[in-house]
């Protein structure tokens, strides 16, 4: 059984990645949210939930472009094989800085990012984001 409704924040951040939970959960509350501060740290993480009878598995990612393009491309490869494997649509937005031209480093990745969230963040573009799993929450 794979657990709906999951949303992880990837940011070394720790002030952004509880500014984040929060906006949330204060919109949504009845999504489960899981934190972690490396592309590595989630990876591990989703690498372990083939072993446990209740998957939680992401659909939402926000991740933070401060991690080295090398991370964030080999992370955004291994969730399309999970995404492809589980056939589980799991969107993935980019955490930027609204003056960043990230963008163009990101045209060719290995799974295509479904937007991004600028810092500032604003509240609205990250609800936009998460909406959908509205409809599904219990």
């Amino acid at each position: 059984m794979i657990v709906n409704n999951m949303v992880y924040i990837i940011d070394e951040d720790k002030m952004s990645q509880t500014i984040i939970e929060r906006l949330i959960k204060n919109e949504f509350g009845s999504l489960t949210i899981k934190t972690f501060n490396s592309c590595e740290s989630s990876l591990t993480y989703i690498k372990q939930q083939m072993f446990y009878a209740v998957k939680e598995y992401p659909n939402k990612i926000i991740l933070s472009n401060n991690f080295p393009v090398k991370c964030i491309l080999e992370f955004l490869k291994e969730v399309k094989g999970l995404a492809t494997k589980n056939e589980k649509n799991i969107n993935v937005y980019l955490l930027v800085d609204a003056n960043s031209e990230i963008a163009k480093v990101y045209e060719n990745a290995p799974l295509e990012l479904k937007g991004y969230i600028f810092k500032p963040i604003k509240p609205n573009e990250l609800i936009r984001a998460v909406q959908p799993l509205k409809a599904n929450a219990v």
